[in-house]
């Protein structure tokens, strides 16, 4: 019943071909992930990250990355665009500009960012995190 299901998914995502964007490329999971669901042409990927490293942690890995778009936050056309959204989305919190620049070259907000202007259809992330000693995620 479990693997009908999951293939249903599958089949129903891969007509949707939606495009989905996993902002932690540092983790060998999603790397893992990434290169299986592009080749099974589940959904379009995007990772993020410095593009360098994430081909050199796939060399090591054994990943291929073909077909899997990486776009570099620090270095992408879409940062001053991304800054400026974000700093008048938060300015009446206290928030500078500089601030916002810096937070929108962070991973998991630039990826955010990415979903709310509508340059992809889902993020996801959480794949690490740190717990506490009674598991609760900090």
């Amino acid at each position: 019943m479990e693997i009908k299901l999951l293939n249903e998914i599958k089949e129903k995502a891969s007509k949707a071909r939606k495009t989905i964007i996993l902002p932690e490329s540092h983790d060998e999971r999603v790397l893992k992930a990434a290169e299986k669901l592009t080749k099974e042409k589940t959904v379009s990927l995007i990772t993020l990250g410095d593009e360098d490293r994430i081909h050199k942690d796939a060399k090591r890995l054994d990943v291929d990355l073909t077909g899997i778009r990486i776009i570099n936050p620090t270095t992408s056309d879409k940062l001053s665009d991304f800054t400026n959204i974000f700093f008048n989305l938060r300015k009446h919190k206290g928030v500078a500009i500089e601030q916002a620049r810096n937070t929108i070259q962070q991973d998991l907000f630039f990826a955010a960012m990415m979903v709310k202007e509508n340059m992809v259809d889902a993020s996801v992330a959480r794949s690490t995190f740190e717990a506490d000693e009674k598991g609760i995620v900090v």
